[in-house]
Formats: structure tokens, sequence, C-alpha cells
């Protein structure tokens, strides 16, 4: 049994399905934006014998009308953003006539066609889902006979291709919220690789310095425990002179209690320097840094003690004060006053007393020389004795040893001590 086989509806390729057809099966295989946009408007261009083909975006979040491709890329810089902007159906809604010249003289575009010598346009808007989502800008077709068929290929060819640019601009902003998705992700685990060494860091860092901190206490301790043990007394003071650290020797030496001396001021334990010596004292010492004076300071007891001082300036964490250090020197004055008592005792012994270098010169004399006169020439300090001395010089240096020896001098009768200082060079002589 023999059916009935229907020949099949054959297209024609010049028709606007077949153009239709070709054009989506070419631009689906297009991945990018990029790569849509360009081949969008070079075919376009090529169908029609454009001179200028403009694909331009709908406004957009972000984004002005602005041009996504422009074939030939030469005339790109056809129409500034401004310009390009006019052509969006949003802005001239109205139909624009095919001829320039039948383009109102009042109508935005006007100008900036004839500025640009344009003779012919096309604008075909390209919507999906009743929404703009771009245009197609054809500008100087040179078929100006077949523009109706240019214009109804192209209608026909609008919903799809808004459906198509729809597509690409939802895969342009997969891709982007892909590659903003593996920025964030690589920046994230960046982050956390970062947080991780520096957790460790600051692991490291505050094991260090709990390490730093025991050493410093330790330190402190230390530093505290020489101050409270120092043999000399130490005595923190305050620019208004008031103490507020006083170690145990301070409190020893003066007869406090360490409560009382904290109560005083220097100037109330040293006689020395009342409040205006203290304060000038106080601002020299900032000058320098550091001064050393002897002064006395005043003991509970009122005994005076005293006392050689060394005063630095010491400035921390924006508090200012003189750190002091009190050395008793009680044992050094007596020991001072006993060589100055020793060395006054030639000059008030009431016998002649004088003193004479190898050479003979006379280096010192008590005024009771005078009584020798002139057996000593009459000189004074200084000058050269007369040769006889000079003999008794030598004599004694020569063999170290103490010579005695009889000398008539004027009505009486002296009897001298020759005493050698060989390590010093010199011989003292003592007369009675």
């Amino acid at each position: 049994m023999k059916g009935t086989v229907k020949e099949p509806k054959m297209i024609e390729v010049s028709s606007p399905a077949w153009v239709a057809a070709t054009f989506m099966s070419e631009l689906i295989a297009k991945s990018s934006q990029e790569e849509f946009c360009r081949h969008l408007a070079e075919q376009t261009r090529e169908l029609t014998g454009a001179r200028t083909v403009i694909l331009q975006a709908h406004a957009r979040p972000g984004a002005g009308c602005g041009a996504l491709h422009v074939c030939p890329q030469r005339r790109d810089a056809l129409f500034s953003p401004e310009e390009l902007a006019l052509f969006c159906p949003e802005k001239t809604p109205e139909e624009l006539p095919f001829r320039s010249s039948d383009m109102p003289a009042d109508h935005p575009l006007a100008e900036i066609i004839q500025s640009k010598d344009i003779e012919s346009l096309i604008r075909m808007p390209m919507m999906a889902g009743g929404a703009l989502k771009g245009s197609l800008l054809l500008f100087n077709l040179p078929h100006p006979e077949r523009m109706k068929d240019e214009l109804d290929m192209l209608e026909f060819l609008g919903p799809f291709l808004g459906i198509a640019l729809e597509n690409i601009y939802t895969h342009e902003k997969i891709r982007q919220q892909n590659e903003e998705l593996e920025k964030f992700v690589a920046a994230r685990t960046t982050q956390l690789e970062l947080s991780n060494d520096y957790l460790n860091e600051a692991r490291l860092a505050a094991l260090n310095m709990m390490e730093d901190a025991v050493q410093a206490k330790q330190r402190l301790e230390m530093t505290q425990h020489a101050l409270d043990q120092s043999a000399d007394a130490v005595f923190w003071i305050e620019p208004n002179g008031s103490l507020f650290y006083v170690n145990d020797s301070a409190c020893g030496m003066l007869d406090y209690s360490k409560d009382e001396l904290l109560k005083r001021s220097l100037p109330e334990i040293d006689p020395n320097h009342p409040m205006e010596r203290f304060l000038a004292v106080y601002e020299e010492m900032k000058r320098a840094g550091s001064i050393v004076v002897e002064t006395e300071l005043l003991a509970n007891t009122g005994n005076r003690v005293p006392v050689l001082i060394q005063s630095s300036f010491i400035q921390f964490e924006g508090h200012e004060f003189a750190c002091v250090f009190a050395h008793d020197i009680t044992e050094r004055k007596i020991a001072e006053e006993q060589i100055a008592d020793l060395a006054r005792f030639p000059s008030e012994n009431a016998n002649p007393v004088f003193r004479a270098t190898k050479n003979g010169e006379l280096t010192y004399r008590n005024s009771a020389c005078d009584q020798l006169e002139p057996s000593l020439g009459g000189t004074m300090e200084g000058a050269q004795l007369p040769k006889k001395w000079s003999e008794f010089i030598r004599g004694a240096l020569s063999t170290g040893e103490i010579a005695e020896t009889e000398m008539k001098v004027g009505a009486g009768l002296f009897s001298f001590s020759i005493v050698p200082i060989l390590e010093r060079g010199y011989v003292n002589f003592y007369a009675k």
C-alpha cells in the first residue's frame, strides 16, 4: 500500500527566517560578550553594506548607553558618548527617518547627523521580554532601494537578537560573578593564610612578650632591690621639691621612718637649698642632665650630715623628676680637717722649719725661719739657699739618714735635724 509523500517546505535563502537562522546559529557559538558583539556588528555590516554599524547597549545599572562594538573599529570615535546616548530609543523614541535629509531641523539628532556627513541611517531596537536591551545603529547604507527589505530583515531579527543579547548579558554577569567569587575565595584564602600566619606570629610574639615581661619584671625587682639596699641614700624628688621615693639608707641617714620622710620636701631636709634655691638648681640640672654638689642634710635629731649629691634629671612616660644619690661624706670631712690641721702644723710651729730640693731650692719656710736670718740669705720660697746649706742637703740625700748638726746664728745656737725624703727628692730642716 502506497502512502502519500509530502514535499518539504523550502525556505528561501534570502528570506528573513533564513537570515535569522544563519545569524542565530553563528551567534549561539559566541560565548563571550566581546565575541558576540563583534560578530553581530560585522555580520550586519556585511549583509547591509552599511559604512558604519554600532551595537549600542541600553542603560544598565552602573553603565550608560555606550557602544558595545563599532564596526569598522576605526570609526570608534565617530560619536562622543554624549552624542551616542541620544540615539537610545528612550532618549529619542520617535521613529527616525531613513534619509537624513528627511529629519526635521529641530530634531535632537539633526545637527549631529549633519555634522558627521550621514546620509542614511537605520535604528533597530533589540527587545527581550518587553524591555529594551540595546540598539543596532546602521549609517550610510549603499542601496537605498533595498532599504525596506533590510529594515524588514532587521525587524525580524530584533526579538532574536534582543534575547541573545540578554543571554550574553546574563552570561557576562555570571562570568563576572564567577571571577569575583574566585577573587573573593582567593582573597579570603589569602586572608585566612595570612591570619593563620599572623596568629602564629602573634602567638610567638605573645610568648616572647610574656618572657620579656617576666625578665623585665625581674630586672625591675632587681633594680628596685638595688635602690632599696643601696649604701647611699636615694631620693626621688618632684619638680616642686616633694619626695615620692626614699630608700632605707636615706631613712637611716636622717633618722626618719619612710612614711615620715616622704611627708617632707627637699628644702625641709636641706637647709642650704630653700625653695627658691632648689627651683634654680632643679632647672640647672634639667638643662645639664645631671649635677654634682656638696651640701648638708638635716637629720630628725637636728644633726647636719655632710653629703655629696649626684642628681640626674629623669623623664619617663610624661613624668619628670630628679633622681638623687646622696653619699655620706662625714668621714671624708673629718679626714680633710685632720689633713688641714697637719698642714697647718709647720706654719704654727714656733721653731724654724724649712724644706729644700736636692738642688738647694727653697720650697717652704715658716715664719719662725726669720730667726735664722741672715743665715738663710734672706731668701723667699723658690730662691736658692746659700752654698753651706746645699752641702747638708747633698749629704743627707746621699746617706738617706737623718743627720743632726748645730749652728751659731747671730747670738743664738740652733740645733738642726736634717731629714731626707728620698722618694720625693727633698730635705726637711727642723731647728730648735
